[in-house]
């Protein structure tokens, strides 16, 4: 009878160590997932974040490159215009070299 006694004995301590361990285990499964669902929000508003930035970037990019387009194109148009006075004045300059004045 004592052996009985002692065998029910140590197979509820067994048992109530084996819930004991499993209610931990559940527990940490528990507070892990809640962690999980955390970092998955933020993670979702970082690249929320990210992506805004991004766009942001881009479009500041793109209006100074058509800025920057714009301006060269500007200087070009100047730099040709002035190039365009200078062969003029050369040429005229160097024409007027060889005139011969007959008149005299």
């Amino acid at each position: 009878m004592i052996n009985l006694w002692k065998r029910t004995f140590f197979i509820h301590f067994q048992a109530e160590r084996v819930a004991t361990d499993l209610q931990t285990k559940c527990d940490t499964l528990t507070d892990n997932l809640a962690n999980l669902e955390t970092d998955q929000v933020k993670t979702k508003d970082s690249l929320g974040s990210l992506k805004h930035t991004l766009l942001e970037t881009n479009e500041v990019y793109v209006k100074e490159k058509d800025q920057l387009v714009r301006s060269k194109t500007s200087i070009d148009d100047r730099h040709e215009t002035t190039s365009v006075r200078l062969a003029r004045r050369v040429g005229r300059k160097f024409e007027s070299s060889f005139y011969i004045d007959y008149s005299t």
